[in-house]
């Protein structure tokens, strides 16, 4: 080969890559995309340790297990092997807070451990701590129940669980939790994770929470996607706000207006909540942008607006709603 570029001319070979299609590796391939995921959503991925004092250790759950302790550890601070990953997450949180940082946007993709009788087990999650305002490209939102929400809802679309997963209001949830904004997250009817907001008697400041058990959610089989044409006509926007009773979910306030909006309502998102002056004492405002649209034609004002004539009267009368 040298005596072939002597003779020919070094500078006379063209140089060319090689035709290899890259191909990623299997290993920790989940993990890697829900990362990259989670940062394109505007979080910080954040590292903390496994080892926690012994009171922190069950933070965030209620789960009925042993604690795992160390038999010989270095110090009593780290004593005690993790069983959720908010209890780390937090402790950053507040080490943020103590710094003058409002805004914090962080999650962790690690392991939790438990024992259960003379079992150890490991377990992979994923979980996020959010507070202060939220920054995704140039838009910024005030961080609510409904942006931790959000956020859990990208998740598991792009893990291939759409129209698979619901958000329950439950009363089992840990002394660490927001009795009235907490939420069990179910899969196919089985609980896999939790969100909701720090309590005030923990937390100052609003802070939201999630934490997904990824073994128990990944080990259900993923359905094969399902594509749709996108319309070729325009949609049509309304804004609706309404005043109802405190103890209304958003959910049952979405069905009702899937129910009576039909096949014209093409989407139906929550964008504001709001308690305070004007509102009366146990109720809420919650206000809705609606999309209208025909696979078909463009739909016309008047069958708009007759559609959201309809959900109105349909909120009015199973939920005793009031138009704001």
């Amino acid at each position: 080969m040298k005596k072939f570029g002597r003779i020919y001319g070094v500078n006379n070979i063209k140089g060319k890559l090689p035709d290899v299609s890259p191909k990623m590796g299997s290993y920790d391939k989940v993990s890697r995309q829900i990362r990259n995921k989670m940062i394109d959503l505007g979080l910080n991925e954040t590292l903390s340790y496994i080892l926690v004092p012994e009171d922190d250790s069950k933070m965030f759950t209620n789960d009925e297990c042993e604690v795992v302790k160390l038999l010989d550890p270095l110090s009593e601070d780290k004593n005690t092997l993790r069983h959720s990953l908010l209890s780390a997450l937090y402790k950053i949180y507040e080490y943020n807070k103590a710094r003058n940082n409002k805004d914090i946007c962080i999650f962790e993709l690690g392991k939790a451990f438990q024992k259960n009788g003379d079992v150890y087990s490991e377990t992979n999650k994923l979980a996020a701590i959010m507070t202060g305002d939220y920054y995704l490209g140039l838009n910024k939102s005030k961080i609510d129940f409904y942006v931790i929400k959000g956020i859990t809802e990208e998740i598991l679309d792009y893990l291939g669980y759409n129209g698979r997963y619901s958000f329950i209001s439950t009363n089992n949830y840990s002394k660490e939790l927001h009795p009235w904004q907490t939420a069990t997250i179910s899969v196919n009817n089985d609980t896999i994770g939790v969100i909701g907001k720090v309590s005030p008697t923990l937390a100052e400041d609003d802070v939201f929470v999630l934490e997904i058990d990824l073994d128990k959610l990944l080990s259900k089989k993923v359905s094969k996607m399902k594509y749709k044409e996108i319309s070729k006509f325009p949609e049509i926007k309304k804004d609706i706000a309404i005043v109802v009773d405190d103890n209304i979910t958003s959910k049952e306030i979405a069905d009702t207006i899937k129910k009576a909006g039909g096949s014209l309502l093409a989407k139906s998102e929550v964008f504001d909540l709001y308690k305070g002056k004007g509102i009366s004492e146990g109720k809420k405002s919650l206000a809705y942008s609606l999309s209208f649209a025909a696979s078909d034609r463009t739909l016309t004002d008047e069958e708009v607006n007759k559609t959201v004539e309809k959900i109105i009267e349909r909120l009015e009368k199973d939920l005793k709603a009031e138009l704001r």
